[in-house]
């Protein structure tokens, strides 16, 4: 993978995390769960975290500004279906059941095919990665508590099948 084909691929990464921290942090207000609300609030600035991580890593000195590397990728479907879903349960699922885990598998197949010139980059994208996989795990717990019945989870898997759906257009 050449310098600017990396920067691409953490352009597009940066571009979904910025894209998460507005999603997440904006059903804060909307959230009538207080356990809930906080752990919206909590992943809305661990993903602008992310971010921040991500552009970080954007190898400056051979590719065109920061700017022009930060736009949506093939998850963009994916992220505006979700940014539609407005209760807490449909929420909860598509993001921690489809979303996170399609965000994390990305950043494990690009770390397992990582080659030698792209070790420097590989500690911090495996921070990137830990966190997330950090967030999914307590946030599923909260999914787990909001899902009571069968009509919760059949609302929770028509979330994730939307959402899904998406990424597929």
């Amino acid at each position: 993978m050449t310098l600017q084909e990396l920067a691409q691929v953490l352009g597009v990464w940066c571009w979904g995390e910025r894209r998460l921290f507005e999603i997440v942090g904006s059903w804060v207000p909307s959230t009538p769960e207080p356990a809930v609300k906080a752990c919206f609030a909590e992943a809305s600035l661990r993903h602008a975290w992310r971010a921040a991580r991500l552009e970080e890593l954007f190898p400056s000195a051979y590719v065109p500004p920061a700017s022009t590397l930060v736009r949506p990728g093939p998850d963009a479907p994916m992220l505006e279906a979700l940014a539609r879903l407005d209760d807490t349960v449909p929420r909860l699922a598509a993001l921690y059941r489809v979303v996170v885990p399609a965000r994390i598998a990305a950043y494990d197949r690009w770390l397992d095919a990582a080659t030698l010139t792209e070790r420097p980059y590989v500690r911090a994208l495996r921070g990137v990665r830990n966190d997330q996989v950090e967030d999914w795990a307590a946030a599923v717990g909260e999914l787990h508590r909001c899902v009571r019945t069968a009509a919760d989870a059949a609302i929770a898997a028509a979330a994730c099948a939307d959402v899904e759906a998406a990424s597929l257009r």
